[in-house]
Parts: structure tokens; C-alpha cells; sequence
């Protein structure tokens, strides 16, 4: 080959490596661009199990006199922003869906149109919320600020608990309706004036409130739509009207969350009460085997009061309890032949005498039947008897026809 040809060919071949150099450089950093456009979770190290918290917000949480229709929130970490949608809720709510301008862990929220005057506008940030990682919120985030020169004081704070074993009902939606003085509402709006939910204590707290009376109900909000469903467990309040005002102390008494098997289609609330399910008969078990709880209840309502028990490794989500009594007048109970072991035991008043526990009605309104869940594990021996050594109290609630 001559001296030109082999010159112009390692030209031509010279040119086809930098040019081969050239794409592999723009490819790496094109790729190096994207993976710092798009927040993913870190890889390796130690797992990352803390949920994210909020760093900054403008206006602050509690500020007054606003006339910015948008929110700023800083938060501590990447979110993952369509959870941040589904767990973001506004009161007064939007006619229509805010608009969100995201940058990194920062998001922007603006609301269309003016803001209400004098209002408190209240943003709750619920446990929905994950990271990238899918850490949730243990328990809800609220922000306010207020349009005019003070914020709403109303508080309305509450536990909801598990009606079949005591246990808290932790991640429950508590929704809540305005009233017409103490009665319930004939019918509930399309959607609460207020939401939170329950942290994992079972406990709930609505702040920022418009001081007044509140229909307030629990309900597993299986298909995320902020209103109580056929089939989804629900929680009436103990009494039809709570005042949200500056007190800070929890209502005493706790909503119990039904787990219905079916609603029926003219409520599309909840069943009318809980299905009993066939009681299987325990074996005989010899006498010198077996113990038996003796103790005192009180409820303070001309109805009779049944006492239950359970053995403590029984799953009380699919059973009844086996061993049932009912008190005395003076309130007195006995639960004999109980195989020695550890029992957990539950009281409760039948007002309408039916022998088995109704857990009330949304709408239309009907107080569930009080009930309540000695705290602590009892341990039954055989051939003993176990007196409790408190007064088992039925907390009073007013009876709603």
C-alpha cells in the first residue's frame, strides 16, 4: 500500500475513535444528568427506617394575616410525591385541586383563586405520605395559618380502639361533621369538614377547629375517599355532639371500631350490628383442671351488663369469646370452669337485650353499646379462684334513642 493511501486511512481511522470518544462522553453525562433529575433511594449502607420530617415552611405554621394563596414546605429528605398527593388534605377545601411545583425536597403548594378572609386554613399531611424508600408517617402533620389576625382554637382530641380485643386502631381516618347543636346529622356531606387519623396508639387530635359541636366517626378508609363505605370498619362517637373548644384533654371514652362482614345497601354506612358467629362448644375438661374469675362491675345503666372472656392466644379477629356470664343486680360476676391459663376479659351493657353487642350506627345516628377491656392479662390456676382485685367501670354515656 502507498505512503498516501495509508496516511488518509489512519486519518479516517483516528477520526472514527474521536468521534466513538466524543458519544461515549456526552452518553456518560447525559446518564450522570438523569440520575440527578430523578430522585432515587440511596443504595447500600445501613437501612434508612426514619420517616421524613418537615424542615421549613412559608408562611410558618401558625402565622396570621396572609394574603399568599400558597404554602411552601421543606421537607427533610426526597418524598414521594404521588403518596404526597394522596396524603394532602386542606380545610376550608378547594373548589379546586391545588397546584404543586416541586424542586428537589421542596414543594410548593398554590391554591387558585384568593384566599377566605378571616379564615384558618388548616393543612393535614397524613400518614400516606412515604419517602423513597416507603417510609411512612407515624402519625399526621398538621400547618395552619390564618387570613385574619388570629387562628381557630378549637381542639377535639380522642382515642378509637379495637372493639373485639381493646387494641388501639392505629392509621383509622377521623372524619368530622358539623352539627346542628347536640343532634347527629340526618345525612353526611359528601365530604368532612375536617380529617386526621389515629397514630399508633390509637390516638387522634383535631386542632385549629371552628369552635363549635362536631359529629365526629372512625372509619378504616379502605379506598381513600375521606367518607365512610359499605363494608369498611367504622367507629360511631360515644355521644352524637362533641364541642371542640381550648381544652386540651382527650374525650374519656374510647370510639370501638366495628369490623362489619356486610352493610346493608339503605344505609351505605355500616351493619346494624355485629355478626355473631357460631360458638363452638370447648371439650370437657375435668374439674380439678380448671379455675374461674370472680369479680364486680359496674356500669350505672338499668341494663344488663355481660362479661366476657377469652384465652389470651386466642385470635379474636375471626372468634367470639367462649366463656360468657352475665352480673348480677349488684353487679357480681362468676365465670366458672375456665381451663388454667391466661384469659383477657371484656364487659359490656346489652341495652336492647339482645346478647350481642351492637356497635351503633353512622346514619342513621344510634350510640354503639359502651363496653370495656380489663387492661391487663389474667391468670387463671386450676383449682383456684381469681378475684379481680379492682372494680371493673363501665364508663357512662348518655343514651341516644
Amino acid at each position: 500500500m502507498s505512503a498516501p493511501v495509508e496516511a488518509w486511512r489512519g486519518l479516517f481511522v483516528g477520526q472514527r475513535r474521536g468521534l466513538a470518544a466524543r458519544l461515549a462522553a456526552a452518553l456518560w453525562c447525559a446518564t450522570l444528568w438523569a440520575a440527578c433529575a430523578t430522585p432515587l433511594p440511596p443504595t447500600g449502607g445501613p437501612t434508612d427506617d426514619t420517616p421524613p420530617h418537615i424542615v421549613e415552611t412559608i408562611p410558618e405554621n401558625g402565622d396570621v394575616n396572609i394574603s399568599e394563596a400558597s404554602l411552601r414546605i421543606v421537607f427533610s429528605e426526597h418524598v414521594n410525591e404521588r403518596s404526597f398527593q394522596q396524603a394532602l388534605s386542606i380545610v376550608p377545601e378547594p373548589e379546586t385541586p391545588p397546584e404543586l411545583d416541586w424542586r428537589g425536597a421542596r414543594v410548593d403548594i398554590r391554591l387558585a383563586g384568593p384566599l377566605r378572609e378571616d379564615a384558618t386554613y388548616v393543612f393535614t399531611i397524613d400518614t400516606a405520605l412515604r419517602d423513597l424508600r416507603g417510609v411512612a408517617l407515624a402519625a399526621p402533620i398538621l400547618l395552619a395559618f390564618s387570613t385574619g389576625p388570629a387562628l381557630n382554637a378549637g381542639v377535639l382530641a380522642g382515642r378509637v380502639i379495637q372493639s373485639r380485643d381493646g387494641a388501639p386502631a392505629g392509621g383509622v381516618d377521623v372524619l368530622a361533621y358539623a352539627t346542628r347543636g347536640d343532634a347527629p346529622p340526618d345525612s353526611l356531606p359528601a365530604r368532612p369538614a375536617y380529617r386526621t387519623q389515629t397514630d399508633p396508639d390509637g390516638a387522634f387530635r383535631f386542632e385549629y377547629m371552628t369552635e363549635r359541636r362536631w359529629f365526629v366517626a372512625a372509619v378504616a378508609d379502605m379506598n381513600y375517599n375521606a367518607r365512610p363505605d359499605p363494608g369498611e370498619p367504622f367507629a360511631p362517637p360515644p355521644v352524637p355532639a362533641l364541642l371542640a373548644d381550648t381544652a386540651r384533654t382527650p374525650f374519656e371514652i374510647p370510639w370501638t371500631l366495628a369490623q362489619p362482614d356486610a352493610a346493608p345497601s339503605d344505609s351505605a354506612r355500616a351493619p346494624e350490628a355485629e355478626q355473631e358467629t357460631e360458638e363452638e362448644t370447648p371439650e370437657p375438661i375435668p374439674l380439678e383442671e380448671t379455675g374461674e374469675i370472680r369479680g364486680v362491675v359496674v356500669s350505672g345503666e338499668p341494663y344488663p351488663t355481660v362479661v366476657e372472656t377469652w384465652p389470651d392466644t386466642l385470635d379474636m379477629a375471626s372468634a367470639e369469646p367462649p366463656y360468657r356470664t352475665l352480673a348480677d343486680e349488684d353487679g357480681a360476676f362468676l365465670i366458672a370452669r375456665l381451663p388454667a391459663g391466661t384469659y383477657r376479659l371484656r364487659a359490656w351493657i346489652d341495652r336492647n337485650e339482645n346478647n350481642r353487642r351492637d356497635p351503633g350506627l353512622l346514619i342513621p345516628y344510634r350510640a354503639p353499646e359502651p363496653i370495656y377491656f380489663l387492661p391487663e392479662p389474667t391468670r387463671v390456676r386450676a383449682r383456684w379462684e381469681t378475684t379481680l382485685p379492682d372494680t371493673l367501670r363501665i364508663p357512662a354515656v348518655p343514651s341516644t334513642p
